[in-house]
């Protein structure tokens, strides 16, 4: 039987924590839809600051597995590379 969805992501969450890095973020949702008999392709995750991912550098992170290459196609788009419309701070 599966465990807990929100489980799996939490603990996944956590080892990315504790790694410093976002992969092991990747492979938990990569396991939940698994264990529900979805095996995609490829998995991609937009982190970006509209949606709570704060940075000092960068203004996204897209996370990307891919079946074919095994991990990470993942890249990075720093603030200077958008046109960010909420003032340093958050909004007003």
């Amino acid at each position: 039987m599966p465990r807990d969805p929100a489980q799996v992501l939490l603990d996944h969450l956590g080892i990315a924590t504790d790694r410093g890095s976002f992969r092991p973020m990747l492979e938990g949702f990569r396991q939940v839809l698994n264990d529900h008999g979805i095996h995609p392709d490829r998995l991609q995750i937009p982190m970006t600051k509209p949606t709570g991912f704060r940075h000092p550098t960068l203004f996204a992170k897209v996370l990307t597995w891919c079946k074919d290459t095994g991990f990470d196609e993942s890249f990075v788009v720093p603030h200077c590379e958008v046109d960010d419309p909420e003032p340093e701070g958050g909004s007003v």
